[in-house]
């Protein structure tokens, strides 16, 4: 596991193959370089990033933004190691067009939460 240096932020992500995809590279590039805040970004094989998301709904500590598979999210819930974003937190990221279709349709599967997107705590 890559250990964050100074204010990096740390991203981890689960992978089937140990190249980080280009685009993601490159949209971290553009983050960091748009905020001036470096990220660093380690990929973990699926049932190892599992394992550590267990952990951090567990003990609430870990990477600071964690790739979460779609067919996840309902254990998280169950968990209670996710929350609802707000209408403004939505609109502040960018709205529903900000997100890959199915992630969004993801997040929308569990009517009980008002909002519907959710984020580690």
């Amino acid at each position: 596991m890559t250990v964050p240096t100074g204010n990096a932020i740390e991203l981890t992500i689960p992978i089937s193959n140990p190249a980080t995809p280009d685009f993601l590279r490159e949209a971290v590039a553009d983050f960091a370089r748009k905020r001036n805040r470096p990220v660093e970004i380690t990929g973990k094989p699926w049932n190892v990033a599992w394992q550590d998301l267990v952990k951090v709904a567990l003990y609430k500590t870990g990477a600071d933004v964690s790739g979460v598979g779609t067919t996840w999210i309902g254990s998280f819930v169950g968990m209670d190691a996710l929350r609802p974003f707000s209408r403004s937190e939505i609109a502040s990221l960018g709205g529903e067009a900000a997100y890959f279709t199915s992630a969004w349709q993801a997040s929308q599967l569990f009517p009980i939460h008002r909002f519907g997107q959710f984020h580690m705590c």
